[in-house]
């Protein structure tokens, strides 16, 4: 009989579970992420010019890219 097959043998296999607080940070870096995508005309309509308004958007992108990567990482802490 092999050893997957004795019923008295504990295997080794641990189910890791998911850290809570990365799953709320990776769902809301990806809303973040979302909104960057169509904030860009809304901030125009404000009256702020095409490029602060594209300058602005590239930093709520790279707050949301670095908020995915640091949770990712967390992912299984």
């Amino acid at each position: 009989m092999s050893r997957n097959e004795d019923p008295d043998v504990e295997t080794d296999l641990e189910v890791q579970s998911l850290n809570r607080v990365a799953v709320v940070g990776l769902v809301g870096s990806f809303f973040l992420a979302l909104l960057g995508l169509f904030v860009l005309p809304a901030i125009e309509a404000l009256g702020y010019d095409t490029e602060a308004a594209f300058w602005a958007v590239l930093a709520v992108e790279f707050v949301a890219a670095v908020g995915v990567g640091v949770s990712a990482r967390r992912l299984y802490d």
